[in-house]
């Protein structure tokens, strides 16, 4: 994401208001980036990487040279961001290796500079800032979903009966399964249950590894330049401010392994490692 927001009063012109005059530069930036793979029904291997470069300038100048007249003048640069980057890599017992990588890059800057004079009866304002709501780098190494949870999540529930029967076995499970067979064994005459297939035997060689890195720089300046004259009656204020909230930069690799039992149907080498690294310069 490149975002480039900007207002410039050049050299000659000239801004005149009968009560206040406002300059300024807003940029809302909002970014979710999420990859997930899965390494399910003898898949082999899970490997995602999920990247998020984030260039945000917003600036606001009056050039030297410039004429502005106003009983109130205020000149102002804001960002509001809020990003989030997310790799997920989840494999079952028969998956060898799952790998995740959540890189976040960001480069965000608010700039005011006055360059210009200002005669003003009121007040003169110059605010510059940079606010991250939140600020989320995050790497996954799992088991499936539904192992991991006990349960499926219902996110939108249709009326009909049949939906409402489909709800009822995800979250009834076994329970549920075993009176719908038994009900049909009374159906059959007694006839047997089928015998559940076997399952596969894990993967010997079990490999995780998440790796979570946040790289940033979030910055705010108001400038007023050299020999540059303000007057106001009233009250004068300069500001900068940087806001990063919320910084949560996680990498965490779970990985089950059985272990060998010596018939060659466990796992005789499991490896996990995570590695979670944020620089950020504010």
């Amino acid at each position: 994401v490149n975002a480039d927001t900007r207002v410039t009063v050049r050299n000659g012109a000239t801004l005149s208001a009968a009560q206040a005059l406002d300059i300024s530069a807003r940029a809302d930036t909002t970014v979710a980036v999420k990859a997930e793979s899965q390494a399910t029904n003898n898949t082999s291997a899970a490997l995602t990487v999920a990247v998020s470069n984030v260039n945000v300038d917003t600036a606001v100048t009056v050039e030297r040279g410039a004429l502005v007249s106003a009983s109130d003048v205020s000149l102002s640069a804001l960002n509001q961001s809020a990003l989030s980057t997310s790799a997920v890599a989840r494999s079952d017992a028969q998956g060898k290796v799952g790998l995740a990588a959540a890189v976040s890059v960001q480069d965000i800057a608010a700039n005011v500079r006055l360059d210009s004079n200002i005669d003003v009866a009121g007040d003169v304002l110059l605010d510059a800032a940079s606010v991250t709501s939140s600020n989320l780098t995050h790497a996954l190494v799992d088991g499936p979903a539904d192992e991991e949870s006990g349960q499926t999540e219902v996110t939108d529930v249709d009326t009909g009966s049949s939906r409402l029967l489909e709800i009822l076995q995800e979250y009834a499970g076994d329970a549920f399964a075993d009176i719908t067979d038994g009900l049909g064994q009374d159906e059959q005459a007694g006839a047997p249950a089928p015998a559940p297939a076997p399952a596969a035997p894990p993967s010997p060689f079990r490999l995780g590894a998440a790796m979570a890195f946040n790289l940033g720089s979030h910055s705010a300046s108001a400038t007023i330049g050299e020999n540059t004259r303000v007057h106001a009656d009233g009250d004068v204020l300069v500001n900068s401010q940087v806001i990063d909230a919320q910084i949560g930069t996680h990498a965490l690799s779970n990985v089950a392994a059985q272990g060998d039992d010596g018939a060659g149907t466990g796992s005789k080498i499991g490896i996990s490692g995570a590695v979670s690294l944020s620089l950020l310069d504010h």
